[in-house]
């Protein structure tokens, strides 16, 4: 995830240097940026998930200080605006040159990550974020969970 990470990073820089020598068709270097970003979210998603696990080490977080807590806590919200922010440009992106059928079902699939991201914030923030290798997507989006 590292290395795909600074992968996307060169990616975007070298879309952004080859932005003023584009003529035609510009707009697929904004496809393509965007592509480059959600890899790049992907990367820092995994980096993030796997270090909060390493961090629990098998413990709820009501064992972490309340500080600790927070951090985690923000971290989620970082990852849940970018899934955010992902998803509704995805949607811009797409209908430029697509029709909008489809669109809704994709999109609704990215905005899960959001969802998803808002109820482990919650979960860190009243200590009941733990690592659970059976915890899934669905799980995440219950009414139940905080």
């Amino acid at each position: 995830m590292k290395a795909l990470a600074a992968d996307m990073r060169e990616v975007e820089r070298d879309l952004s240097a080859a932005g003023s020598g584009v003529r035609f068709e510009r707009d697929h270097l904004a496809v393509a940026d965007h592509c480059a970003r959600r890899y790049l979210y992907i990367a820092g998603r995994e980096l993030f998930l796997d270090a909060v696990g390493r961090e629990l080490d098998g413990r709820s977080a009501a064992a972490l200080p309340a500080a600790q807590r927070e951090r985690i806590a923000s971290g989620f919200g970082r990852l849940e605006a970018t899934a955010d922010s992902l998803a509704a440009e995805y949607g811009r992106l797409w209908l430029r040159h697509n029709r909008p059928e489809g669109l809704e079902t994709t999109r609704a699939r990215m905005e899960k990550q959001g969802d998803m991201f808002r109820r482990l914030g919650a979960l860190a923030r009243t200590g009941r974020l733990a690592v659970d290798s059976t915890f899934t997507n669905m799980q995440a989006l219950s009414a139940d969970a905080p």
